[in-house]
């Protein structure tokens, strides 16, 4: 059975991009991992890597030119392990604990030449390291479990952000030497912090996808999907909430791309009600309240909303009025 995606690179020699691929052997627990080149179709390596992963998880391939020659590795994660496997013949080329990683992220943390390798989805704890396996930090003080972070660059450097096991919790790192600069909650729309302040309440958080330049502001902005039914987008150089949209349903993990050709990443997102989403860049802002009234007269805000009304066909409802704008959309859901 195919594990995780494909993953294509150059790793023949050839420059003509090849195929990364996993299986998962149920009959005897094992993972086979090899190449496929690009041209021909054929295997790379003579001799498949295979190695035992029952019961101890496997995480997703990365592909990295690990000592410059112009070819890339294979980095596989099977059981707690990074491990190195060989562009030629995939043979080791070493490995170290990575604490059951879900996948590495690949990133220059330090401003060095090379790029350090970010444990993604670690069942204990986040770490960093150099290609060479040599840990950069580690901060394994909580359990994550297959929560898969993200990078974000800041003014003042690289941060990775990422959830917690079953939690409503995130927290943002220094990924050049593991320092905790934010430790924050989602939960029903609002940012708690710090996290232990969130009240009770169902909702935990889903992989972090990172945009350069969600808002317009010229900065990052991390998305944070949650059970609760929320899509967060997060400023992770300040950690404050740039929004929270409500879907009222389970949401997945989101992904950007250019879907209408105006040179901007919309946002796509699957959500438990069945459907797929688009969402477009935020123009203007938010009414600051909608709300019910019971037809005599416009709410004044919030505090006023009603929850009921006995109607045969009308419903009635206000919103607070946002600058520039000449119109306004709306639908009884």
């Amino acid at each position: 059975t195919l594990a995780y995606d494909l993953v294509a690179g150059e790793v023949s020699g050839d420059t003509t991009p090849d195929i990364a691929y996993q299986l998962g052997e149920s009959s005897g627990g094992t993972v086979i991992i090899n190449v496929l080149n690009g041209t021909s179709g054929a295997p790379l390596w003579a001799t498949e890597f295979e190695t035992v992963v029952a019961g101890s998880g496997l995480g997703a391939n990365a592909l990295v030119d690990r000592d410059g020659n112009g070819r890339m590795d294979v980095l596989a994660c099977p059981r707690n392990l990074f491990w190195w496997l060989s562009d030629v013949d995939g043979s080791s080329a070493g490995s170290i604990d990575g604490g059951y990683p879900g996948h590495p992220v690949l990133h220059d943390v330090d401003a060095d030449p090379e790029l350090e390798i970010l444990a993604a989805g670690g069942v204990y704890g986040v770490r960093a390291l150099d290609l060479d396996l040599t840990t950069v930090w580690a901060d394994t003080a909580d359990l994550h479990t297959r929560v898969l972070g993200a990078v974000a660059e800041c003014p003042d450097g690289p941060r990775y952000l990422q959830g917690h096991n079953n939690s409503p919790r995130l927290t943002i790192w220094s990924a050049a030497d593991g320092t905790r600069l934010g430790d924050i909650a989602l939960r029903d729309g609002v940012r708690y912090s710090p996290h232990d302040t969130v009240p009770p309440g169902s909702g935990v958080l889903g992989n972090v996808t990172v945009s350069n330049d969600l808002t317009g502001a010229g900065r990052p902005s991390a998305l944070v999907p949650s059970s609760d039914g929320h899509l967060y987008a997060v400023d992770p150089c300040t950690t404050n909430l740039d929004w929270a949209l409500d879907f009222r349903f389970p949401v997945g993990e989101a992904i950007l791309a250019d879907t209408d050709g105006d040179g901007e990443d919309e946002i796509v997102v699957t959500v438990a009600d069945g459907y797929l989403y688009g969402i477009d860049r935020q123009v203007l802002e938010a009414p600051l309240f909608v709300v019910e009234n019971d037809g005599t007269g416009p709410a004044t805000g919030p505090g006023d909303d009603i929850d009921e009304l006995v109607t045969p066909n009308t419903l009635y409802a206000n919103w607070a009025s946002v600058v520039d704008a000449t119109a306004y959309e709306y639908a009884v859901i």
